[in-house]
């Protein structure tokens, strides 16, 4: 097996709910995730519960900026 080098793994389990205060906290939670995405030098591996929900625009949103970053579902 060939070595690949360093990856960044990152689990998540977001803020479940479909409250107003549940989105907002998934949005923020999305958004740190972002910014270690960000910072990474090396390849980035991103699974979990999500707990967004395609019926509301702010998980929506989330998603978009997911897709942004570079990062499929996969």
């Amino acid at each position: 097996m060939e070595d690949v080098g360093n990856i960044l793994v990152l689990n998540t389990h977001l803020q479940a709910g479909r409250s107003r205060r549940a989105t907002r906290a998934r949005a923020h939670q999305v958004d740190e995730l972002l910014s270690l995405v960000a910072m990474a030098e090396e390849p980035v591996l991103m699974f979990g519960d999500f707990n967004l929900y395609e019926d509301l625009v702010d998980d929506r949103a989330s998603v978009g900026r997911i897709t942004a970053a570079g990062l499929v579902d996969a």
